[in-house]
């Protein structure tokens, strides 16, 4: 019933994918989306350049 957001934070140093996970109260899923867009626009862009991305372009 809780609203749940998982938001990527980048990679370990071994290469493992890094997360946060952002949980609300119930019927808060504004907040919880509000709370991953404040984090996705203060963080740097954790894929730029580190040729890490994934190829989505064919799907």
């Amino acid at each position: 019933r809780c609203p749940v957001l998982t938001v990527p934070t980048g990679r370990a140093g071994n290469g493992v994918p890094t997360s946060i996970q952002i949980v609300g109260r119930t019927y808060t899923d504004k907040d919880v989306f509000q709370a991953g867009m404040a984090y996705e626009s203060a963080a740097p862009v954790w894929f730029a350049g580190d040729g890490l991305r994934p190829d989505i372009d064919g799907i």
